[in-house]
Order: structure tokens, then C-alpha cells, then sequence
């Protein structure tokens, strides 16, 4: 079964929407202005920065900023060719105009901007009326290939994909939406979330598609189910972890410390979702314990909980730091085992404790849920994550 990571495909699908059209690094046709007064305008008339015969740009963007005047027409114009000489100069462009975005003319006194597409033989910018005294200054860009000013604005950009990404349609920046991976769909009736894992199947409709996966990467690998984190907790209640993808699962405990000095963590088992926690003297518990100069057995029998760290001190320095495997606890024919390993400062010993052990749950009944408590007090801090490891 081969698994992707859809984050990794997102980013690649990204790339893959790119457009194909983009604005070039420098403009082809360019020129600057500053005007002070109504009737101003530049390039001069037959200017070669405003000759357009033989640039052929065809996509423009006008930009300008004002301050003192009162009220402004900041217009972009072009004129026929006449003889090797403009002709009348109007607003905008007779030849195939769309503006994409922004206004001819410019009316704003603070600034304004236009992209619009068009052509003609000569271009310029004039400064058609103003009121009062002022300045005007602004650029005028220009590029040969289409659709250059669709980057800039409404009108234009991205308007439909097609293939394993659509943007629907209608102006402006649409966002994507991922329909499949390398022309294969998506399952009908699955949309894929941010972090989801998918797979390839023949299996459902249409054929083929891919649709939801469980976190992959070969047998063994761990996916996180549950996790909780302690903040004077009288108890971790671990309800939601419990799968039919899994039958073999890692229980960690990260630098967990109780409020309480000399207590003992347990674990309880539910076998209803955790509704009621089972207290009856059916777990049994073998250990070898060691520490500096000293090492030994110990186990209890039909105990009410599992004793997974005893004498754990509160000590803030001293987090409790274990990991243990269960298997099967869905089975309703076998007892429930696991074994692991703890290692804790033990207060009674007054030294730190290696802690290898194996407790047995004496019921044929499924597991669906746990707790991790303190035999007396709250748990101060410290977190515990529940894995599901990959058949």
C-alpha cells in the first residue's frame, strides 16, 4: 500500500498551479513624470520613450502620486501613428482596451494606479486638470507579453485549472481546490484536511481514486492517538485512542510528577468508554527494580490498579520518564498484557529507580479506555501520549 503525506503533495500541487504567464523582471516600455500645473504632459510628443511602433507593449501599468492639489485628472493617452508622428492623443487605447484594474484617469489627490491592456503607435501621460498648487509624480510601465497587467489586480490572474486542481471560475484570484493527485481523483464522498495521510485504491468510486489513510511509513511506524498534559490534575482520562487500525500501542510518560511526595502512579482500566473504571482485584504486576548498589524483584497479585511507579517523589527536578506496550486490548478472548519500563527518583530509596514490569488486566472483556492517576493527591505536572503502531 503505498502512502502519501498530504502536506508534502499540497506543496507540490502548488507548484504545479502555477501560472504560465508572468510579469517579466524589467518592463520593455517605461517612463517617468512630474507635473505641476493642468496641461503638462510626457513624453513630449514623438518622444522615443513614447514611441510604441516597434516596442509593441500591449500590457501597462500607470502609477502616480499627488500632494497640494485640490482636485486632479492624471490621464494615460495614446495616439495613432501619423506619418512617424502621433496623431490626436485620446484616453486610454482604441485598439482592444480592458482595463484590469485602477481608473483612466486617475482622480484620487492622495495617488492611484491603473493596469490596462491595449495598444497603440504612441503613448504618453498628461495631467489633464488640476486645482490649486502641487506636484504629481508617478512611472509608467509597459510589457510585450499578454496579459501581463492580469497579475496586478481584479479581472484577471488564475480563472479555471484544470486536471488535479480547480479554481473555479470569475475575476480576480480564485482559490484552488485539490481534486486529485496526478489525474487521479479523489474518492467520492472524501475531502482531504491539512496533515491527512491518503492511498491509492481500486477499491472504491470512481476507479481509481485515493482516499484516507492511516499515518504510514512501515510496519512499526507510530502515529499519536490521544495525548493529555497535567496541570494538577487528579487524573488523565484517556478515552478517544482506542482503534480497529491498531492492535499494538505505546503508552509514553513525559517528566510526569506528582503534587503529593511518596505516592503511587497507577493505571485503571474501562471497559465502557470510561464511564466507570475498574477497581476490582484483577491486576497482577511483576518487576525488577534497580538502583545505585542495589537490585531486586517485586509484583503484586490482585491488585485494584497498576502500580507503574511507587514512591514517586515530587520532586520538581525528578520528572518520571516511561514507555510501555500494550497489546490487544480490544480482544474479548485474551487477558490484557504489557510491559515497559520506568525510571522515577523512588523516595524511600532516596535515589533514582530503574523500573522494568509486566502487568496482566485479568478480563476477557475489550479495553476502550484508561486513566493515570496518583494513589493520594493530584498529578502537578507532565504529559502522557498514547501511540498506535503500524501493523
Amino acid at each position: 500500500m503505498r502512502y502519501l503525506f498530504l502536506s508534502l503533495i499540497l506543496s507540490a500541487l502548488a507548484l504545479r498551479a502555477q501560472p504560465v504567464t508572468q510579469v517579466l523582471p524589467q518592463p520593455d516600455c517605461q517612463f517617468f513624470f512630474t507635473f505641476t500645473a493642468a496641461g503638462q504632459f510626457l513624453p513630449a510628443n514623438g518622444a522615443a520613450t513614447s514611441d510604441n511602433r516597434q516596442q509593441g507593449c500591449t500590457s501597462w501599468n500607470m502609477s502616480y502620486v499627488s500632494s497640494g492639489f485640490s482636485a486632479v485628472s492624471v490621464t494615460l493617452q495614446s495616439a495613432a501613428n501619423n506619418a512617424g508622428a502621433p496623431s490626436t492623443f485620446g484616453t486610454g487605447f482604441p485598439v482592444q482596451q480592458a482595463i484590469v484594474a485602477g481608473s483612466n484617469p486617475g482622480t484620487n489627490t492622495t495617488g492611484g494606479y491603473l493596469w490596462v491592456q491595449g495598444t497603440n503607435a504612441w503613448v504618453r501621460v498628461t495631467l489633464a486638470s488640476a486645482t490649486g498648487s502641487g506636484v504629481v509624480n508617478g512611472a509608467v510601465f509597459g510589457w510585450r507579453i499578454p496579459n501581463a497587467a492580469s497579475q496586478g489586480g481584479s479581472g484577471g490572474g488564475i480563472t479555471c485549472l484544470t486536471g488535479d486542481v480547480d479554481a473555479g471560475s470569475g475575476s480576480g484570484c480564485t482559490s484552488a481546490t485539490v481534486v486529485g493527485l496526478k489525474s487521479v481523483p479523489f474518492c467520492t464522498g472524501y475531502s482531504p484536511s491539512s496533515g491527512d495521510f491518503v492511498q491509492y485504491t481500486t477499491g472504491s468510486s470512481p476507479n481509481p481514486c485515493y482516499t484516507s489513510a492511516t499515518g504510514g511509513g512501515g510496519s512499526g511506524a507510530l502515529t499519536l492517538l490521544e495525548a493529555h498534559a497535567a496541570s494538577n490534575s487528579a487524573e488523565l482520562d484517556f478515552t478517544s485512542w482506542m482503534s480497529a487500525t491498531y492492535d499494538d500501542y505505546l503508552i509514553r510518560f513525559i517528566n510526569v510528577i506528582p503534587v503529593t511526595d511518596n505516592v503511587t502512579l497507577q493505571l485503571q482500566y474501562s471497559t465502557n468508554g470510561g464511564m466507570t473504571w475498574d477497581s476490582s482485584a484483577i491486576y497482577d504486576e511483576i518487576e525488577i527494580f534497580g538502583l545505585i548498589g542495589a537490585t531486586g524483584p517485586g509484583g503484586v497479585t490482585n491488585g485494584t490498579s497498576v502500580p507503574l511507579a511507587g514512591a514517586m517523589s515530587n520532586n520538581a527536578h525528578y520528572g518520571n520518564v516511561g514507555s510501555y506496550q500494550m497489546t490487544s486490548p480490544g480482544s474479548t478472548s485474551l487477558y490484557k498484557m504489557a510491559n515497559g519500563t520506568h525510571i522515577y527518583f523512588n523516595s524511600q530509596a532516596g535515589a533514582m529507580l530503574h523500573h522494568l514490569m509486566s502487568w496482566t488486566y485479568r478480563n476477557t472483556a475489550a479495553v476502550n479506555a484508561f486513566r493515570i492517576l496518583c494513589s493520594s493527591g493530584n498529578i502537578a505536572s507532565g504529559t502522557v501520549r498514547v501511540y498506535g503502531l503500524s501493523k
